[in-house]
C-alpha cells in the first residue's frame, strides 16, 4: 500500500495475497524493491513507478519484475545509496556445488538480480542488513554464541565488529541521515523498546549498565 503522509489517503499498489514484505524505497523515490513468495520460496521483486501518478494509483498499470531466480530464500532487500545496487539475505549456497545452505548470508547484487555478491561468509545467521547514506557501511543483525546482536562491516564485508552488548535482544538497525546515529530495537530494559546509538560516541559496558541501573 502508498499512504499519503498528510491527506491519509491509502491506495493499493499490489494485492495483499501475493504475500509482499519487507518494501525498500530507491533513493530516486521511482522504484521499490520487496520479497514475495509467489514462487513457492522467498524471492526479490521490484516495481518501477517512474510514469505512475502517484496521487491516482492504477495497480493494473504497475507490473511486477522478478529480480531473482533460485530455489532457496532470497529476502530483507535494501537499495545502495547509488540505487544500481541491493543489499539482501539468502541461504543461497556459499561452496561450489552445494544446492543450499540453512545458513543466512548478506549478498549484494544489481538491480537486475546479475552480479551476486556473498559479502560475509561466517558460519552465522546474519540478517537485517542496512546501508549507511554514504555507501560505506552495512548494519546487520547476526545470531552468534546464543545471542543477538547488531553488528556492523564495511560495504565490502570487511571489518565486521559487533557494536551492541549481550545485554538482552538487538534488532532492526536504521541508520539516521547523516549516517552519525543508529536506531534499533532492544528488550534490554525487558520489554523491546527503541534506542538510539551514537556511533561517533562510543559508549562502555560499564556506562550502560550504570544506565541501565538508573532506570
Amino acid at each position: 500500500y502508498l499512504t499519503h503522509i498528510y491527506s491519509k489517503v491509502t491506495q493499493e499498489i499490489l494485492p495483499v495475497g501475493f504475500g509482499v514484505r519487507a518494501p525498500d524505497l530507491s533513493p530516486d523515490r521511482r522504484r521499490v524493491i520487496y520479497e514475495s513468495n509467489t514462487a513457492g520460496n522467498l524471492e526479490l521483486h521490484m516495481l518501477d513507478l517512474s510514469n505512475i501518478d502517484l496521487e491516482n494509483i492504477d495497480p493494473d498499470l504497475i507490473k511486477p519484475q522478478r529480480i531473482t531466480h533460485n530455489e532457496v530464500d532470497d529476502g530483507s532487500p535494501a537499495f545502495f545509496p547509488n540505487g544500481q545496487r541491493i543489499l539482501f539475505v539468502s541461504s543461497r549456497p556459499t561452496e561450489p556445488g552445494n544446492r543450499r545452505s540453512e545458513i543466512h548470508q548478506i549478498c549484494a547484487a544489481n538491480i537486475d538480480g546479475n552480479d551476486v555478491r556473498h559479502l560475509n561468509p561466517n558460519p552465522y545467521d546474519c540478517y537485517s542488513p542496512e546501508i549507511s547514506p554514504d555507501g560505506k557501511t552495512i548494519a546487520f543483525v547476526s545470531a552468534r554464541e546464543s545471542d543477538i546482536e547488531i553488528y556492523l562491516m564495511d560495504a565490502d564485508g570487511r571489518n565486521a565488529r559487533r557494536i551492541t552488548n549481550g545485554i538482552g535482544v538487538s534488532i532492526q538497525p536504521a541508520f539516521s541521515p547523516d549516517g552519525t546515529k543508529l536506531a534499533f530495537v532492544s528488550d534490554r530494559s525487558d520489554t523491546f523498546q527503541i534506542y538510539l546509538m551514537h556511533l561517533d560516541q562510543p559508549v562502555t559496558r560499564k556506562d550502560l549498565i550504570r544506565t541501565l541501573q538508573a532506570e
